[in-house]
């Protein structure tokens, strides 16, 4: 395999890892959800905040750089609209996880301590979240689309 067809390999690796992990944690949020069981729901936001730390993150970290870098190796033009869509979509995801999804997964924490897992500002909280969470799935699929179609090109 040559450097460019490894880096495209780990591109795609960490992107299913960083989507694939999205999509199944957005299906269990709506079983969760479902339940209507405040215990389960504080547990769930807990565990989505320690994988978005722990294996989101780098995920994510990795794919754009090993993502820039597989471009720039297969001589790809930084102004292609599927690189520019890509590019995007990443930096709006990374954004809304480091100025939303982790701050406010902190405040249902602390409101959890205060209010316990059952108050309805807790519930509403975590209901907000995951309806951004779905929003930001919704981001990521249409890279994706882009990724694959690579329109303008």
């Amino acid at each position: 395999m040559t450097l460019y067809e490894w880096l495209v390999l780990i591109h795609v690796v960490m992107a299913v890892i960083w989507i694939g992990g999205g999509t199944i944690m957005n299906i269990l949020a709506f079983r969760v959800r479902r339940e209507n069981n405040s215990d389960r729901s504080v547990g769930f936001v807990r565990d989505v905040e320690w994988i978005g730390l722990r294996v989101f993150t780098p995920a994510s970290i990795v794919l754009v750089i090993v993502g820039i870098w597989a471009a720039a190796e297969g001589d790809w033009d930084f102004g292609d609209a599927w690189i520019a869509i890509g590019l995007a979509g990443y930096a709006i995801s990374f954004l809304a996880g480091i100025l939303f999804f982790g701050p406010e997964s902190g405040r249902i924490g602390k409101l959890i301590q205060a209010e316990g897992p059952s108050s309805p500002a807790v519930q509403s909280r975590v209901g907000r979240l995951l309806v951004f969470t779905r929003i930001e799935l919704v981001i990521l699929l249409v890279v994706i689309w882009a990724m694959v179609t690579k329109p303008g090109v």
